[in-house]
Order: structure tokens, then sequence, then C-alpha cells
């Protein structure tokens, strides 16, 4: 039996909300997955204590500094191209991180890590409320959630073991900005504001 129109609308905004997901999934891996490459990172950038822990902070204190404005520009502006351009600079910036060579460079990059990435988990809840029709709602945002959680596990426990295997922190961030071009591009192809 093909679908009607509300059928392709309600498919078409469950692959929107999928892909909107997807940033805040690449979100937490990056600032919980920053955990298992720390290490590394301070060994190869020669980072004291004190500069290793600002570093790690750096991130989440930009995103949480940003959650209002992030908020009120996708409230106002096209939340597909604001997602979009956060993800592809969030790509940009995790291939700063990954080429820093000093605590000031890698403070900067991991800051602005921080700052484009709070547009993803408002970003993804605003296009569920648009585009998930009915009841569920609530459902897209706990799955979000659910998927948001699996992204700190899959930060922390894939690095790991890509770090275990070999892989440096720097090559990680390099797959790091990879996915964040790709989730940029996969956003300005799928999603739609409205």
């Amino acid at each position: 039996m093909p679908f009607d129109d509300n059928g392709w609308r309600k498919l078409r905004g469950w692959t929107i909300w999928a892909v909107a997901t997807l940033f805040p999934i690449y979100q937490l891996a990056i600032q919980i997955g920053y955990g298992s490459l720390e290490k590394g990172i301070t060994r190869d950038l020669n980072l004291s204590l004190l500069q290793s822990s600002l570093l790690s902070g750096s991130f989440l204190l930009t995103y949480a500094l940003m959650q209002v404005p992030a908020g009120l520009l996708l409230d106002r502006f096209s939340p597909r191209l604001l997602l979009s351009f956060s993800a592809l600079l969030c790509g940009a910036a995790a291939a700063g991180f990954s080429r820093s060579d000093s605590f000031l460079s890698a403070l900067l990059f991991r800051a602005a890590l921080g700052c484009f990435a709070s547009f993803g988990f408002p970003g993804a809840g605003l296009l569920a409320r648009r585009w998930i029709t009915g009841g569920m709602f609530v459902l897209a945002m706990g799955l979000i959630d659910f998927f948001f959680g699996l992204g700190a596990v899959g930060g922390e426990a894939g690095f790991a073991t890509l770090h275990k295997v070999g892989v440096s922190w720097r090559q990680i961030m390099d797959m790091l900005a990879i996915a964040g071009v790709v989730i940029g591009f996969l956003c300005i192809i799928w999603i739609r504001d409205r």
C-alpha cells in the first residue's frame, strides 16, 4: 500500500530528525572522548596538569555559554543553515585541534569545538518539534537523549579502543573533522526548516 501525503510527511519528519540527531551524538563523542585521549594530548603538547584541566574544561565552558545564544539563533534563523554551518565549523575546529602544537592553539580550537557544538542538541530538539507530529514528539526527544548517551559511550570507549591499537589522538581528531564535514553536508542535503 503506497504512502499517502501524511505518511510521506511523517517519513520525511523522521528522516530530518535522524539527520539532526547525528549532530548531538557527534557533539557528545567529542566532549566525552577527550578523556581517553588526554594522556596522549598532555604528553604530546607537554602540558601541565593545570593546562590539561583547562583544555578539558574549555569545551564545556563555551558549550554552556553558547546554549542560550544558540537557542535564540535557532528560533530566529534557519535551523538547517545553522546546524549545517556549525557542524562544518566543528569539523574545521577538530582539524585545527589535531594540528595544535601548543597549549594556546589547542585551547582555542577546543573552545571553538564547544561553541559550535552548542547548536546540536537544541537544533535537533527544535526540528523534532517542527516535524514529529502527534504524540511522538516526546518519543523523539527521548530517543535524542538515548542516542546522545550512546555518543558518550562511543566517544569514550571508541576513542580508547582506537588509541589502544595505535591510532594517535591527532588521527582520531582528523576522523572527527571528517565526521563533522559529513554531518554538515547531510544537514544541508536532508534538513528542511518547515
